[in-house]
């Protein structure tokens, strides 16, 4: 996952209607995003020391930033009490030394914005979120879904297009729309690459 270092102007979607491509010399300008797994003891508790040595394996690799509990880390299959240690671990042990991106999307909007009230009393530097996917949402009401869990969240909201697990394809239009608002940032794509590069 990829996105600006603190203190780059963003080239992305807040700046312009419309998206930018890379050029070579915006590299030096951009944070290298890990997504984490989630290491879990067989009773599906969060094993602590396993998740502070992957975290500082991170850092030694030269990441600026890390992403816990995205679809890497489980996120979606965790019990919420694991949630809530790995995400407490996770920011503890990240402290001082990268970027910290929490994923929170959830089957509904009840369920996510609870978990970001939960994540807004952690220092994060922003929240991955998913669309819902239990029930397909159309465009319009993915629209509101987003701007209102903006509204829910301390830290800056970035998108995550996985169609491959929530069924639907977040469109161009849409990630515009959503864009507006000013506490969106950015969009992680796991999706096609063209698509990526409007």
């Amino acid at each position: 996952m990829i996105h600006p270092a603190r203190g780059v102007t963003y080239k992305g979607l807040q700046q312009s209607s419309q998206l930018h491509l890379l050029e070579a010399g915006d590299m030096e300008e951009l944070a290298l995003f890990s997504a984490v797994g989630t290491p879990l003891a067989p009773d599906e508790t969060l094993q602590r020391d396993a998740l502070e040595l992957h975290l500082t394996d991170q850092w030694r690799a030269g990441m600026t930033g890390v992403l816990i509990g995205g679809t890497m880390g489980l996120m979606q299959l965790l019990s919420e009490a694991s949630y809530r240690q790995l995400v407490e671990v996770g920011t503890r042990a990240a402290s001082g030394r990268g970027e910290v991106m929490i994923g929170v999307g959830d089957t509904s909007f009840a369920r996510t914005a609870e978990r970001i009230r939960f994540v807004n009393q952690h220092p994060v530097d922003g929240v991955v979120c998913l669309s819902p996917f239990l029930w397909k949402f159309t465009q319009e009401e993915l629209v509101d879904y987003f701007l209102a869990l903006a509204d829910v969240s301390r830290a800056p909201l970035y998108l995550y297009d996985l169609p491959i697990l929530t069924g639907t394809k977040l469109s161009l239009e849409t990630v515009l729309a959503v864009a507006r608002h000013p506490n969106v940032r950015g969009i992680k794509c796991s999706a096609d690459l063209g698509w990526t590069r409007q």
